[in-house]
């Protein structure tokens, strides 16, 4: 298993073919590695992908690092040790690992919300923004100008505000439900 250089991003890609009738199970126990690899140094992500057949019926993982020196100590760590102990105990056959290094792979790790989520996300914001930055922009800008220029400017500085520092913050923030399958 040849891994990449030590100071470039890496992501473990992990196939597992689960028990049948111990998916559940299997879930469980991985939702425990989330909280474990968030306290690892070097962690960046995980993104866990359900069989179907698209995966051929395998349960995929990707955990990405900052770097190999974290994806090391993580693997010799005792808790995932123990956490893969237990996950073996409800998998059929062997399990895949293929690493990937460089900074093109960090893009695809990345959970993606899904579009009805976001849809959520902006319809709050543009609300909550709408009714503070009308009233607000009341006590800036003069009466007198014209109904069309004050709308475009409150339309402008609402799309820029959501863009760049609310939707940003609302997808770090909500990220377990936003990239959460259905």
């Amino acid at each position: 298993m040849a891994k990449p250089a030590h100071d470039t991003p890496v992501t473990a890609f992990i196939s597992r073919r689960v028990q049948a009738d111990r998916l559940e199970e299997f879930k469980e126990i991985l939702n425990e590695f989330t909280p474990a690899l968030e306290k690892q140094p070097g962690f960046i992500s995980i993104r866990n992908i359900e069989p179907g057949p698209e995966t051929n019926d395998r349960f995929i993982s990707l955990v990405t690092f900052s770097n190999v020196s974290g994806q090391i100590a993580w693997e010799d760590s005792p808790v995932r040790k123990e956490l893969v102990a237990r996950l073996n105990a409800v998998v059929e056959g062997d399990t895949s690992i293929e690493w990937i290094g460089g900074l093109d792979v960090l893009a695809s790790a990345h959970p993606t919300p899904k579009k009805w989520k976001t849809v959520v996300a902006l319809i709050i914001w543009i609300n909550v923004l709408g009714w503070t930055l009308g009233p607000a922009l009341s006590l800036v800008w003069p009466d007198s100008a014209p109904e069309a220029l004050r709308a475009f400017a409150l339309i402008c500085v609402n799309v820029g505000l959501i863009s760049y520092v609310f939707l940003p913050w609302t997808t770090r923030l909500l990220n377990k439900w936003a990239a959460r399958a259905e």
